[in-house]
């Protein structure tokens, strides 16, 4: 079979990639119109079948001109090869096409120099740089840059500069970029204009950013960081600013910045913004639309923004948020409250506008995470169940209740699937367990006893049941310690905590030995009213034995003591611990509090009746 060999189209980067086919080429093409075949030469890391994907050349196509033409032009713009040409060969049935080409060099290795403010990780991922990539052209390298000086100037190092070893070998490549950070920016002055009511020192207050200064640097020692400049934050303080005003009334306040000032070297910076504080508006009527389910005076009570006061957005939003709530709690979840707010000269007309739409109802619950803490003991906390109303202060109790079991570094409750047809939806669990049990093993120092040693473990969460369970062993020459206990803080599926302890204390002390063994049982359950109140009854005996091996010079009184007797004690409390305030976002309480275990706040009442032989005292 002859064969003959010539060439279609030379194609370099970008510009060659478009050269035309030349007259005799095009008669080759017109003579062998059918493409018989389609194969690719040269690819080494870019698959053959992607490349034959772009080209669009089928077999059993007529080979055209133009369509080779822009074959080879797609082939080229895939930005892997510093080469493309198009070669053709007579075939049976038609013409065999070859695309023959040259990939651009990989990158072997990236590396940096000079960073610290940044990990080298952290400006690798950023950048999107790591070896075997294409990297071939200095246009890659100073986008590369770019990104880099925009990270520093996000931090405020408008000084920074970077500067790159690129180079490039048969193999591949390699990029080094030297990064000298300089000095942060420092904030030397901000320069207020338009404001009229408020001074600027009332402005500055409401801003995070600060300008430098002695005295503020002075606060933060050694970390100096007083001045400093960040765009995010400072958007921010432009929110804050028209926040501030909006408070006192002047709702069309708005706040820019107009400029930003550098020294030479770009350390000291001053920023120039603008206020725009419009008139400050009174609130005239209060009104409601669409309220059938509450009643109106109901619902103006609830609102903190009133009739005849100076137009408060602080006001406005908790208005807002209460009345939402207020829907939200009765498992109204799909309504919308859309205020429309008309001004009339300096007087503000509030209307909440309310679509109710219809109550959502729980469909199913799933709990999510519990990989150690069994499902039942999650579900017996829950106070909302399948069939209740969605209602929102019903789920936030529930998760409240959860998170102080103190299982779970968080607790979060999600929508689930929702019936379109009625609304009803189901509601997610998502909990995060954490580690709950504890292990020590230490020594102490005293007069008394000297050095002594003790082993204790606990754990509030044995085997997933919520049970607790703690032993601690004191050992020492003098004494020597044993603590036993046990709690089911659900007894027979009930909310009533049913516990014991049991121990055996020796004390050795010169010339008497003391030994105290017995234990106590506990129970308590919560009362119905006040909320988060329990109430606590334990009942405690004990034996003490007293032996004296030297009884010189030793009183009656004393020897007395000598011999074994009980000594029992009953006693009654009631605890009651304040409720939570709010959630973080991540399902944490933000009152201070460790679970059942303990509050920050509350009160604590009881009395206790104590029956039994009088005590020895160590004299």
């Amino acid at each position: 079979m002859k064969k003959g060999r010539y060439w279609l189209m030379l194609m370099g980067i970008y510009a060659t990639s478009f050269l035309l086919v030349g007259q005799a080429l095009a008669q080759e093409v017109k003579a062998a119109s059918a493409i018989a075949e389609v194969v690719v030469r040269g690819n080494q890391s870019v698959d053959a079948s992607r490349i034959l994907s772009v080209a669009h050349l089928r077999v059993g196509e007529e080979a055209s001109v133009d369509g080779l033409r822009r074959a080879t032009k797609a082939v080229a713009e895939m930005g892997y090869f510093s080469d493309v040409r198009l070669e053709a060969e007579e075939a049976p049935g038609g013409v065999r096409l070859i695309l023959v080409v040259v990939e651009k060099p990989k990158l072997l290795t990236f590396s940096i120099t000079g960073n610290k403010k940044f990990k080298t990780k952290d400006i690798q991922e950023k950048l999107e740089l790591r070896p075997g990539i294409t990297m071939a052209d200095a246009q890659k390298v100073w986008e590369a840059k770019q990104k880099l000086l925009e990270m520093y100037h996000e931090k405020g190092y408008y000084s920074a500069t970077v500067t790159e070893d690129f180079r490039v070998t048969g193999e591949g490549s390699t990029l080094l970029l030297r990064v000298v950070e300089g000095e942060k920016a420092r904030i030397r002055k901000i320069e207020i204009q338009g404001n009229k009511a408020f001074p600027d020192r009332k402005i500055l207050a409401a801003m995070k950013t600060k300008k430098r200064g002695w005295r503020r640097a002075l606060r933060v020692l050694p970390a100096f960081s007083a001045g400093g400049y960040q765009a995010d934050t400072l958007d921010g303080d432009l929110e804050r600013i028209v926040y501030a005003y909006k408070r006192k009334g002047h709702l069309d306040a708005s706040a820019r910045v107009d400029s930003i000032a550098y020294n030479e070297k770009k350390t000291r910076m001053t920023l120039h913004l603008s206020v725009t504080e419009g008139l400050p508006y009174d609130v005239g009527q209060v009104a409601f639309a669409g309220d059938s389910l509450l009643d109106t005076t109901y619902l103006r009570g609830l609102a903190t923004l009133k009739p005849g006061q100076r137009y408060d957005q602080a006001r406005f939003d908790k208005t807002l948020e209460v009345l939402s709530s207020a829907y939200y709690d009765r498992g109204y979840i799909y309504s919308r409250i859309e205020p429309d707010l008309v001004p009339d000269h300096q007087t503000l007309s509030v209307t909440f506008r309310i679509q109710e739409g219809k109550p959502a109802h729980v469909r199913k619950i799933n709990i999510v995470g519990n990989n150690r803490t069994r499902e039942k003991i999650i579900r017996r906390e829950l106070t909302i169940h399948p069939g209740d109303l969605f209602r929102r202060n019903a789920i936030m109790r529930s998760q409240r209740q959860v998170y102080f079991l103190n299982f779970f570094e968080e607790v979060m409750p999600i929508p689930g699937e929702r019936d379109t047809a009625t609304g009803d939806l189901d509601l997610n669990l998502q909990v995060k367990e954490k580690v709950t049990g504890q292990f020590q093993v230490g020594t102490t120092y005293d007069a008394t006893n000297k050095f002594t040693g003790y082993f204790e473990v606990s754990q509030p969460n044995l085997f997933g049941r919520a049970q607790v369970a703690n032993l601690k062993w004191q050992f020492g020459k003098t004494l020597q310690n044993v603590d036993l206990g046990f709690t089911e803080p659900w007894f027979r599926d009930s909310p009533t905590s049913v516990g014991f302890d049991i121990f055996r204390n020796t004390q050795t002390v010169n010339y008497w030995e003391e030994l105290r063994s017995g234990g106590s049982l506990r129970l308590a359950r919560p009362l119905i009213w006040p909320d988060y109140t329990r109430l606590y009854w334990q009942y405690s005996l004990e034996q003490i034995r007293l032996t004296i091996s030297d009884s010189t010079g030793l009183s009656s009184l004393v020897l007395a003591e000598q011999g074994k007797r009980l000594a029992s004690s009953t006693s009654f409390t009631e605890r009651a611990i304040p409720t939570v305030r709010g959630m973080t976002e991540n399902g944490n309480a933000t009152e201070s509090r460790s679970g059942r275990m303990g509050s920050s706040r509350g009160t604590l009442t009881g009395c206790s009746l104590f029956f039994g032989l009088k005590k020895f005292a160590m004299q």
